[in-house]
């Protein structure tokens, strides 16, 4: 046991030199890049009630030949077993939620297991739960096998001469880039069983003019069906992201207008997702009840918007959303809403008063950056992006009703007229020059276990006080 550091059920750190590590019972959590880099180990032994492998957990253990993964394993981040080019006896359990990007990438001794045109790899009683790779390159016609849960990273990218697909139903996840510059392709059916559609997957399939998504999905990322030739697009309401760029915009596709806005949709809720507005010289923006989702830049740089109702049941508000709407001076944020993404408000110069809402939140990066007029902010439970309050310069205070998750890097620097900060006592960590350029900052509540080493420009020019 002196060989595993153990936090919280959270493995963070292996100094042991055993070709064979057998991880304690208890463990919930490999953290990321705990054995990476490791050349010593040969075999390893996850415990039952595992639920996550992190970020680069075993890369570049370049011995490593066999490992045991348990059935309640759920995820597997990018990076996991890269370049791990030896592994040759790994088992993946059932119930796999998410396998992250290049996760298996540049294994070349994994045990796979060929059906049709394609490589998977899974377990004894389904060998075909993965979709890892094409087995030649000059595939025309796909049937993915019935029981494959997932199409991994890239699998089927740069197949120019594929022309008819059939995904299973079963299948829960299509992988980053699975079937980009796939451009003879004409036709997509997703299987009502898919809950993700990766970055890029899609991408340059120019040949695909329709796409209609079924209810059920959950998540559609960056550049998903981006440099398609789509007219006609089907969005569910089970929608709960939305990547950037990941649906074209233009004359060619179908839109719903409402209140000076265009929406894609479904025939039950043609209002489901705005996509953008009928003009920049809007002065006001109503925007559908039935809207779930607000897409990246759909009202960016509307300068003359002054006031913006959004209406409870909107889930996520992406990238540059409201981005440079200057004379936008209030906005609440409704009770459904569980990601504010990157840039979302940034520069709204004139926005006084910002409500958000009491549940779990995401901030992500300069989502309220330079909102200048910003005087006093409440944040529920939260992780806070890098730069998310970065340059708010009229901020005076800042507090926290709930858990602070993350406080990343510059999230609150040059907040020029901040005075003092009440940190959330179960914060671990504040990011780098989370508050630099705070000039008037005097006074910072904390835990003593909260690190905060290159947080500060002047640490001895503060007064902290801590609580516990």
């Amino acid at each position: 046991m002196n060989d595993f550091q153990i936090k919280d059920g959270t493995l963070l750190d292996y100094t042991g030199k055993s070709s064979t590590v057998i991880v304690p019972h208890g463990v919930k959590k490999i953290s990321a890049c705990t054995f990476s880099g490791n050349d010593l180990i040969k075999e390893v032994v996850l415990p039952e009630g595992l639920i996550e492998i992190g970020i680069s957990a075993f890369e570049d253990c370049t011995a490593l030949t066999h490992i045991t993964l348990p059935q309640s394993l759920s995820k597997i981040e990018w990076d996991a077993f890269l370049r791990c080019d030896k592994l040759a006896s790994i088992e993946l359990p059932e119930g796999l939620s998410y396998i992250g990007e290049n996760a298996f990438a540049a294994c070349d001794s994994l045990p796979l297991t060929r059906f049709g045109d394609c490589l998977y790899l899974g377990n004894t009683k389904n060998p075909y739960l993965a979709l890892v790779r094409a087995a030649k390159t000059d595939i025309t016609t796909l049937t993915v096998h019935e029981n494959t849960k997932f199409i991994l990273d890239h699998a089927l990218a740069e197949q120019a001469q594929l022309k008819t697909l059939s995904l299973p139903y079963g299948l829960t996840d299509i992988g980053n880039g699975a079937f980009e510059s796939c451009a003879a392709l004409t036709e997509v059916i997703i299987p009502g069983t898919v809950q993700r559609i990766g970055r890029n997957a899609f991408e340059w399939c120019e040949n695909v003019t329709e796409i209609s998504l079924p209810e059920g999905i959950l998540h559609v990322e960056e550049s998903a069906f981006s440099l398609s030739s789509l007219r006609r697009i089907t969005l569910p309401d089970s929608l709960q992201t939305v990547g950037w760029s990941a649906f074209p915009r233009s004359d060619r596709v179908a839109y719903h207008a409402y209140g000076g806005g265009l929406y894609f949709g479904n025939p039950q809720n043609p209002y489901a997702v705005l996509a953008f507005t009928e003009s920049k010289e809007l002065s006001e923006l109503h925007l559908h009840p039935d809207t779930k989702i607000i897409l990246d830049t759909a009202a960016r740089d509307l300068k003359h918007l002054k006031t913006l109702a959004i209406p409870c049941g909107v889930r996520y508000i992406g990238q540059d959303a409201f981005r440079q709407c200057t004379a936008l001076t209030e906005v609440t944020i409704p009770e459904s809403v569980h990601t504010v993404a990157d840039g979302a408000f940034c520069s709204c110069k004139s926005l006084r008063h910002l409500s958000l809402p009491t549940g779990q939140l995401c901030i992500g990066e300069q989502a309220f950056g330079d909102c200048t007029s910003l005087t006093e902010i409440t944040l529920p439970s939260c992780t806070v992006d890098d730069y998310a309050f970065s340059a708010c310069t009229a901020l005076e205070a800042v507090h926290f009703q709930g858990d602070l998750d993350r406080l990343g890097d510059y999230a609150f620097s040059d907040c020029t007229a901040l005075s003092a900060i009440a940190l959330p006592t179960g914060l671990a960590y504040i990011g780098e020059a989370a508050f630099s350029g705070c000039e008037s900052l005097e006074k910072v509540t904390l835990s003593r276990h909260t690190r905060c080493d290159e947080a500060f420009d002047d640490p001895d020019g503060i007064t902290f006080y801590y609580v516990d």
